[in-house]
Formats: C-alpha cells, structure tokens, sequence
C-alpha cells in the first residue's frame, strides 16, 4: 500500500473547515490553504503551498484508476469519507 503523508494534514484542514461551516475549503498552487465561509474567502495562512505541496494533497486522495482520470482529463471529481466528520466531495 502506498504511504500518503499528506493525509493527516489534510483531515485536519477538513475538520477545521467543517467545524468554521465553510462551504469549501481551497486547495490551490501560490495560495494559502483557504476556506470559503459566509461568501468570503478566508486564508488559514500566510504561508502559500507549492504546485508540488498541492499535488500531493490531491493525489493522496486518489486511488490509481482516479489518478489515471485526472491525467487524462486534467480534472476529477470524487468523495470520500472522513472519520468522525462524515462523507466529503467535490465536485
């Protein structure tokens, strides 16, 4: 099985935007992680993530048929489950 470091990061990013009530949480290359609450974006940082940080907080994510999607079509959607929070999805 593949190591995904990323994930523990992530979840946190998750449960911090969950319990915020943000409507999305944004995962973008020379941005801070950012949470959409009431219509405004609000950074969680000052500190912006590289095109590879972000990457691997995506793929992580993603099982290899997924990956194989997001290559050809360079967008994916998809859920997932998070203990304690509940299901999670974009698209």
């Amino acid at each position: 099985m593949r190591q995904r470091p990323s994930i523990p990061f992530l979840q946190d990013l998750l449960r911090l935007a969950m319990r915020k009530e943000a409507s999305a949480l944004y995962v973008v290359p020379w941005m801070p992680p950012t949470l959409r609450i009431d219509e405004r974006s609000v950074p969680l940082s000052s500190v912006n993530f590289t095109p590879e940080q972000t990457a691997m907080l995506v793929l992580d994510l993603l099982d290899d048929l997924q990956r194989a999607a997001l290559d050809r079509t360079r967008e994916i959607q998809f859920s997932f489950v998070l203990d304690g929070v509940g299901r999670l999805g974009s698209g």
